[in-house]
This record gives structure tokens, sequence and C-alpha cells, in this order.
């Protein structure tokens, strides 16, 4: 079940963001050990096919050049801290994770052309729209909803033009990587009203 208290969703007040600098320094290291787009890490459809099953997992974390790991990286460690200091880290994981199984998802049975893919872009439009979703329920300001709407749009343009507006790097943009980021964390915020009515019947 997942069900976050008022505790847990303060847990980490005044604290560091450890988890989030943790995963920050993490995507560094892998870049500045491997460099771009590492051979043996990405998302290769044959080799994944051929059971290097860890690419699933990897892919999300290398990038095809240094503009792309520095927009991934502000990205990440602003919404990762977020989430981590208002919500607690596992609900930072489970956005991570939902994110990362969509997107694999999305990319293995939905773009059976697509052969290669990296980078964090689809999970961190699971982390937006995490935090989107939990500050309307929470607060009912409509900067949240008003957010919700230009993040919406932003990946219909993406889709319809097949471009990444902000970034123009090596590898080409994914849009419905970002679509699927996105549906994660409407599946989450699902799953967990689920929950809640469940608690109550029982």
């Amino acid at each position: 079940m997942i069900h976050f208290s008022e505790h847990e969703r303060s847990h980490g007040s005044g604290k560091l963001p450890w988890h989030t600098l943790t995963l920050v320094m993490i995507t560094i290291g892998l870049f500045a050990i491997g460099g771009p787009a590492q051979e043996g890490l990405v998302f290769d459809r044959e080799a994944i096919g051929q059971g290097e099953i860890w690419r699933l997992l990897t892919g999300h974390w290398i990038h095809s050049d240094g503009e792309h790991l520095a927009w991934n990286l502000v990205g990440l460690g602003l919404l990762g801290w977020l989430i981590e200091m208002s919500l607690g880290h596992r609900r930072l994981y489970h956005a991570l994770f939902a994110g990362m199984c969509l997107v694999n998802l999305a990319v293995w049975m939905f773009m059976p052309s697509l052969d290669y893919y990296c980078g964090l872009s689809g999970i961190l439009n699971t982390l937006l729209f995490v935090l989107l979703i939990d500050g309307w329920l929470t607060t009912r300001r409509r900067i949240f909803a008003l957010v919700f709407i230009a993040a919406t749009a932003k990946i219909v343009f993406e889709l319809m033009y097949a471009t990444a507006i902000f970034t123009q790097t090596s590898w080409p943009a994914v849009p419905a990587a970002h679509l699927s980021g996105a549906l994660a964390a409407v599946l989450l915020f699902l799953i967990s009203t689920a929950s809640k009515i469940k608690v109550k019947i029982e």
C-alpha cells in the first residue's frame, strides 16, 4: 500500500537531501568515469534482448553529452530535493522506480524502431508531475494546476513535432518517454487513492 502520513511528508525537513545528492553524485561519476553514452550501459534493444537486462536501469543514468547531463542534473537536483524534503525519500524512490518501469515499457513495447536510449528526462517528468499532483491536492493553489497544464502542453508539443523544446543534444529527444514519465506519476496517484479507499472500507 502506498500511503504517506504527515510525519513522513515532513521527514527530512531542515536536513540535507542526502538521497538526492547521492543520486546526483552517482550520475556525475558515471559520466566522469565512462564519458558520454557508455556502450555497455545505455538502453540497447538488441543487447537487452540477449539478456543484458541491467541496461533497463543504467540506461536512465547515462547521458549522450555534457549538455544532456547538465540539464538532467539540474532537474534531478531540484525535483529530487523538493520531493525528498516535502514528501520523504521513500516517495522519491517510488517515483523513480515507477518512472523507470513505464519509460522502459513504452520504449520496449511501443517504439520498436528505437534501438538506443539514454537519459533521465522521462523519469524527471515523473518527479515533476508527482510534485504538481501532490501540491494541488494539498494546497489547491492555482500555480500547481497552471504548471501542470503548461507541462502537459509541452509534452503534447514535443510529441507533435518530435523534438525537445529546451534542449538539442547529440541524441534525439524521445518525447514519448516524457509522456510515459508523466503517466507514471498519474499511476502512482491512482494507486495511492485506491489504497486509501480500501483502508476506509476496511
